[in-house]
């Protein structure tokens, strides 16, 4: 516990299917472990281009004490200083990107 400086989960697999979707990698009960798993200030950044994946990202993460948005809102749809891998190049030239920056608050 409190040992990570930062996590950066990059396009998780949106498990797009009905029936898939309970695999989908940030459950609540997961992005509670990462919390727990940061020193204070650790910080959190995901990214997703799939709209249905972003809206259970936004409900999920709020309901972490723990961490706190670095934006004014949930997410942001451009971040200056994300490092563009191929991943971002693809789903960016097709549409909308999510991005999500949380750093740990004080606990």
């Amino acid at each position: 516990d409190k040992s990570v400086t930062g996590f950066f989960v990059n396009f998780p697999d949106p498990w797009p299917k009905s029936k898939h979707t309970k695999r989908r990698l940030l459950k609540p009960w997961f992005i509670e472990l990462m919390a727990s798993k940061l020193v204070d200030g650790g910080i959190l950044t995901i990214a997703t281009d799939h709209d249905d994946y972003a809206a259970e990202i936004s409900e999920n993460i709020s309901g972490v004490e723990a961490l706190k948005s670095m934006f004014d809102t949930p997410f942001v749809n451009d971040m200056g200083d994300y490092y563009q891998t191929k991943y971002y190049r693809k789903f960016a030239a097709q549409g909308t990107v999510y991005f999500y920056r949380y750093i740990t608050a004080n606990r």
